[in-house]
């Protein structure tokens, strides 16, 4: 790639010009990979710091961050060091789009979010904490939270002191933009020393989720991150055991039927019908008082691989559950065989459709 030996260039015109061209080029995979095959990352981090080229080149290392594996190589340089200082020291109300933008795309990164995180020896969650709550930015909440999305312990273990500031946002907040980040954050800290059930009752989540999780809601996106949220609770048997008695299963089935289209949203209520057989208590519920089941067999028809996949393993849980409940005269022991013909037909669909077309 010729221009390459254009970057850095001391007439400012002429880099301009270059940057505008290799802007317009990285819209191809391929030229992108290629940029970062030659070296050029470093040389464009560099000049983040030239005001008079950083909006073209942040849109420019926009497009590099787009590829997952281009998104490691960043750290290799000082870019989340200097994001992080444009966006903390910003004057105005919101940083430039075109820094939160980058910003957000490498938080999706472990080593990027340990950077983003190390800022000011180790500060840097801090602050970005104070900026997104002060001005209400949800672009920097979206940063935090994709952060949070990481299974580091070290990044993981920053947000136990805000987990009571999460939690209070959930029943305060109006700006339903910030409120969608502060769920999707709460529900990507999957970590054994929060007392959820603390959580739950000082704030009232339980009346809270079930109010948002009405099945004609406005916003689509913060439904799927409270359902997201329910799964995450569910993993704690206490919280499991409290949401289970709250009607919050049927109120689940209700949403799936509304929503029924969402493979999305299909998916995490699924998930969260399986959290709930973890547990003795909850599972229970499941079995002998509501018809989950039902739909988890429906389901095992449902386009969708990972819907069918997560279907399969719980109803596998819930089949065994009804045997052991049969056993002690507990449990109409059909729901383990209509179970079992829904799995056959699952794991040998290839063979029965080939079966019915001869």
């Amino acid at each position: 790639m010729k221009v390459a030996r254009l970057i850095p260039c001391p007439q400012a015109d002429l880099l301009n010009i270059t940057l505008r061209l290799l802007l317009n080029l990285s819209f191809d995979r391929d030229i992108r990979a290629q940029i970062v095959r030659i070296g050029l990352l470093p040389k464009l981090v560099e000049l983040i710091d030239d005001e008079n080229q950083r909006l073209i080149c942040l849109c420019l290392l926009y497009h590099l961050s787009m590829d997952d594996r281009t998104k490691g190589y960043f750290t290799y340089t000082k870019c989340n060091q200097q994001l992080m200082k444009l966006v903390i020291d910003c004057k105005e109300e919101r940083p430039e789009p075109e820094v939160i933008a980058l910003a957000i795309n490498l938080a999706l990164n472990p080593g990027c979010a340990e950077q983003l995180c190390d800022y000011k020896h180790g500060k840097g969650l801090k602050l970005l904490m104070k900026r997104a709550y002060k001005y209400k930015d949800s672009l920097i909440m979206k940063m935090i939270r994709n952060i949070s999305s990481h299974a580091s312990f070290d990044i993981k273990n920053q947000f136990i002191s805000y987990v009571g500031p999460l939690g209070e946002t959930l029943v305060t907040e109006k700006d339903e933009g910030f409120l969608t980040e502060v769920v999707g954050t709460l529900a990507n800290l999957t970590i054994p020393d929060i007392d959820y059930q603390a959580l739950m009752d000082e704030y009232g989540l339980v009346e809270w989720i079930k109010k948002k999780l009405k099945p004609n809601a406005a916003d689509v996106e913060l439904t799927l991150n409270v359902v997201v949220l329910v799964g995450t609770l569910c993993a704690d048997d206490a919280c499991a055991e409290v949401l289970a008695k709250s009607d919050i299963i049927q109120i689940l089935i209700e949403l799936l039927h509304a929503q029924q289209e969402d493979d999305e949203i299909v998916l995490q209520i699924c998930y969260v019908f399986y959290q709930l057989c973890f547990h003795k208590s909850t599972r229970n519920v499941i079995i002998k008082k509501t018809e989950a089941p039902a739909y988890l067999i429906d389901l095992m028809q449902d386009k969708n691989k990972e819907v069918r996949r997560v279907c399969d393993i719980t109803l596998e849980i819930i089949s065994v559950c009804i045997i052991l409940l049969f056993i002690s005269s507990e449990c109409d022991p059909d729901w383990a065989s209509r179970i079992k013909v829904a799995r056959f037909r699952n794991h040998n669909q290839a063979w029965l459709e080939t079966i019915e077309g001869q």
